[in-house]
């Protein structure tokens, strides 16, 4: 199976800390890929560092065959971010927003832009700063998906969101999923959505992967130790009971 995302022997220091340690991941092309773990347990620092934000100290990612030292500009314009905070002009309303996205990603997309804000009730005239956390997350996956990106990248993206908005995110990236060019990383600790929507589990601790697998195959795995089909969340449990 051909990968979107490849770490190969990853490490990441921040200052004289040794954050993620020898990390290699495979995230095939193609599907939704829950990472999952611990405060502190280093998802971040790997969805920052696939983003180019942070330099590894050793090892790289390859990206569907790219590396961001070789081909900068083509890996920067296949991948976007929903980070835990939405990074932009808050003044800016989102109507002037989406025309500035328009200018610097070439595959924006009104059309899923304008279908999405009306599903989410979402003002585009409304200051931004003036809107809710709910509100404003909300935006930031609308807007975020609407660069139409082949790699997308969630971080806690259904975080203060009501349970009805949290159904139709992820409604949203099943229909997002119909480009078969398109891959999501997600990381969340509301592990609930990854049970209804992932496709591959990866789980890390301390800065390494303890294991990344195909999630049916996971959940038979550990069906046969726990007794009973077990949520993401009672594996996360049982793996911390073993440790």
């Amino acid at each position: 199976m051909e990968n979107a995302i490849t770490a190969n022997s990853l490490s990441v220091n921040l200052g004289k800390k040794n954050i993620l340690k020898n990390i290699n991941l495979k995230v095939p092309k193609g599907v939704i890929f829950g990472l999952v773990g611990k405060n502190g347990a280093g998802k971040t620092t790997l969805i920052k560092t696939i983003m180019n934000i942070y330099t590894p100290s050793a090892g790289f990612i390859d990206y569907n065959g790219l590396k961001v030292y070789e081909d900068e500009v083509k890996v920067k314009e296949m991948l976007n971010c929903v980070f835990d905070d939405f990074y932009v002009n808050k003044n800016l309303k989102p109507k002037k927003l989406a025309k500035l996205l328009n200018i610097f990603y070439k595959n924006f997309d009104y059309d899923f832009y304008k279908k999405y804000m009306d599903i989410f009730g979402l003002d585009e005239n409304m200051r931004i700063q003036k809107c809710s956390l709910g509100v404003q997350k909300k935006l930031n996956i609308v807007l975020t998906m609407a660069t139409r990106p082949q790699i997308l990248i969630l971080d806690e993206p259904t975080a203060n969101l009501d349970p009805t908005s949290r159904v139709q995110v992820l409604d949203m990236l099943l229909d997002y999923m119909q480009d078969e060019n398109h891959t999501v990383i997600f990381s969340t600790h509301i592990t609930s959505d990854l049970d209804k929507v992932a496709d591959y589990v990866a789980l890390i601790d301390n800065g390494e992967i303890v294991f990344s697998k195909d999630k049916n195959e996971l959940t038979d795995e550990y069906t046969k130790v726990m007794g009973h089909t077990p949520t993401i969340e009672d594996i996360m449990v049982q793996y911390e009971e073993e440790k």
